[in-house]
């Protein structure tokens, strides 16, 4: 494990990880952009902007894993039909 400093919303923490360093500083980098979207609609309390980020940010990572379960759902659901075909296939 190792600690990774990062800075949030102007502020620095210590993040104990055994994750690559640049990994995480561009996920802190994720989140600050987040944030600065959110800011630019106009003033927010420090909380509210975190919080705010944090609820979009929880919304784009739920959406994705329901396309990808469709995706998955999708593939398996045509890898079954080809194998079917496959197997009608006679073997001479």
């Amino acid at each position: 494990m190792q600690n990774v400093k990062v800075e949030l919303l102007g502020r620095t923490f210590n993040v104990r990880t055994d994750d690559d360093p640049v990994h995480i500083q561009g996920v802190a980098e994720f989140v600050n952009q987040r944030c600065a979207e959110l800011q630019a609609g106009g003033p927010l309390p420090v909380p509210n902007v975190a919080l705010l980020a944090a609820l979009t940010i929880a919304d784009e990572l739920l959406k994705e894993r329901e396309k990808n379960a469709a995706m998955r759902r999708k593939l398996r659901s045509h890898s079954t039909a080809l194998l079917e075909r496959l197997e009608s296939i006679p073997v001479v």
